[in-house]
């Protein structure tokens, strides 16, 4: 996924340089801020003396240092095990990362969308039973495993049928999917080999399989939206239970943002906890004069999370301005903890100055919504 750009593994790591004192910065964005994941020389390895976890690939190091980091972050390799592609993508890199149904109409659209703006895409297949599993083994897929999603086209197959393919990856490297438009496969005639530049049985792990076949042994897919020129910034912030904040933030020049609010992950917690992600209203205000909040507000727009660790808001096109971001969380009962970030990745820098609920609305939640009413009626 990120691989296939690396400048993205470049810019997770302070250096790519070694130094005397054995000592790595990794590049993080866990639970919605940026921090820098500090790490020794030192890693698990087995009586033989190779690690017991992720290996390098020759003498490559930023695998292993990067499983490292992510295990630092969550408190131990256990914690990492399994996990969702999209949140750690968005965890690694900051950008706003979705997850989809294979079976959604738009699905393809959203493939071919994501290959045309480099984005990073993965699949996966859901869990199955043993004697499922088997099956599928013999077809050349891994079960419980993240692939890499990395195009996707359309061509006319030998009939002359309008066949629509994607192109995935095993990261593992081999072991490949041998069923149609895999590398074996006899849909493939010379004139489609050069159109999409297939290596005759490269056994590389990367290969090619029928967009209804992908449907079939692919439940979902995963999309991280990055973009090598956004810029990412945040603010913590704490909200008690049945109240709200009105957070005030500017934005520096036109262009796409994303705003978001990002609550601390599950992982973070033991695996037997009952920590569930709140509920959270979502709300964007603009002033209508920069320099005198007395002047009104323009409705922008709003949006709910339920039960969403990262609640987004995707805008095309955010003016210059400045801007208030209303937001109510609905705690569930004995939640252990009542702070979250509020978020922004686009074309310009967001400045997040703080919370003015006390200032514009004396914290009553009913003068704040019908702000927002006004300003959207």
């Amino acid at each position: 996924m990120l691989t296939e750009h690396p400048n993205r593994i470049r810019k997770l790591l302070v250096s790519d340089k070694m130094n005397k004192e054995g000592v790595f910065g990794v590049r993080m964005f866990k639970n919605g801020e940026e921090q820098t994941v500090v790490l020794d020389n030192y890693i698990p390895c087995d009586e033989s003396g190779e690690p017991v976890f992720s290996s390098a690939n020759g003498n490559e190091l930023w695998v292993i240092l990067l499983e490292k980091a992510w295990a630092k972050l969550h408190g131990s390799y256990e914690r990492i095990i399994g996990g969702q592609a999209h949140l750690t993508l968005r965890d690694m890199t900051g950008a706003p990362a979705f997850e989809f149904e294979t079976s959604d109409e738009e699905a393809f659209a959203r493939i071919l969308e994501g290959e045309h703006l480099n984005y990073a895409m993965a699949a996966g297949i859901n869990p199955l039973d043993q004697n499922q599993a088997a099956k599928v083994k013999q077809l050349g897929l891994v079960t419980e495993h993240s692939y890499g999603l990395l195009s996707a086209a359309e061509v006319h197959d030998k009939k002359g049928n309008l066949a629509r393919l994607v192109q995935m990856r095993n990261p593992w490297g081999n072991f490949e999917w041998q069923g149609d438009w895999g590398d074996k496969s006899d849909c493939w005639t010379p004139e489609l080999k050069l159109q999409l530049d297939l290596k005759d049985d490269a056994d590389d792990g990367t290969f090619w399989m029928s967009f209804d076949d992908m449907k079939k042994y692919f439940g979902r897919f995963q999309v991280a939206k990055i973009n090598d020129d956004y810029t990412f910034s945040s603010l913590k912030i704490r909200q008690d239970p049945n109240s709200f904040n009105l957070i005030k933030f500017k934005v520096a020049s036109t262009g796409e943002h994303t705003l978001s609010v990002s609550q601390k992950g599950e992982r973070m917690f033991d695996r037997d906890s009952a920590y569930k992600y709140a509920n959270c209203r979502l709300i964007i205000l603009k002033w209508k004069n920069d320099k005198n909040p007395n002047a009104g507000f323009e409705y922008v727009c709003g949006s709910k999370g339920v039960e969403e660790r990262d609640a987004y808001i995707e805008l095309k096109k955010l003016d210059k301005g400045t801007y208030y971001f209303y937001i109510e969380m609905e705690w569930p009962v004995d939640h252990p903890l009542y702070d979250f970030c509020v978020t922004s990745y686009g074309e310009s820098n967001v400045t997040f100055e703080g919370d003015d609920a006390q200032q514009l609305c004396e914290n009553k939640k009913e003068v704040a919504l019908e702000i927002a009413f006004m300003a959207k009626a």
